[in-house]
């Protein structure tokens, strides 16, 4: 009998868990920072940039994006809009005098092929399974390029890793 409670706890928090992955987690929409891993100028200096929405909303085209500004210089630089669509887990960015472009699809199943940063280059998702960010689990896209070498993650409501 205590066997049997044992395996029907360890069901319902393995069930528990994989609801939670299950559930769309969205990108955030204000009050979020991302730093890059590096970037190099000219003179060869390393810096860290760091992107931030948080400076309010814009209407282009009578849709709504969070402004995405970059503060590595501590002054914001607008960049652009981020904006979403929940219903159909994708993210769009709209570059600063650009026409928009899908940014992030987080309705992607095993197989399915994005366009990689290349021409030339197309990346396939390998395999889903989720990664624990804080205290809740994100669905992550397990990436491989056509080029042969491992693209990183794709993590719902966060980003490429």
């Amino acid at each position: 009998m205590k066997k049997l409670l044992l395996f029907l706890i360890s069901l319902l928090q393995l069930s528990n868990l994989i609801a939670q992955s299950n559930v769309y987690k969205p990108f955030p929409t204000k009050n979020a920072v991302w730093l890059k891993e590096k970037a190099f100028t000219g003179s060869g200096t390393v810096f860290y940039p760091k992107y931030e929405i948080m400076y309010g909303d814009t209407i282009i085209e009578s849709k709504t994006y969070q402004k995405l500004v970059e503060t590595t210089s501590g002054k914001p630089y607008y960049l652009g809009g981020l904006r979403q669509d929940v219903s159909l887990k994708k993210v769009y960015y709209r570059p600063a005098g650009e026409k928009e472009q899908l940014l992030y699809n987080f309705d992607l199943a095993v197989g399915d092929t994005v366009n990689g940063a290349e021409p030339k280059d197309t990346i396939t998702v390998k395999k889903i399974d989720s990664v624990l960010v804080g205290n809740v689990y994100h669905k992550a896209f397990r990436l491989k390029s056509s080029q042969n070498f491992d693209a990183g993650s794709l993590i719902e409501g966060v980003g490429h890793s």
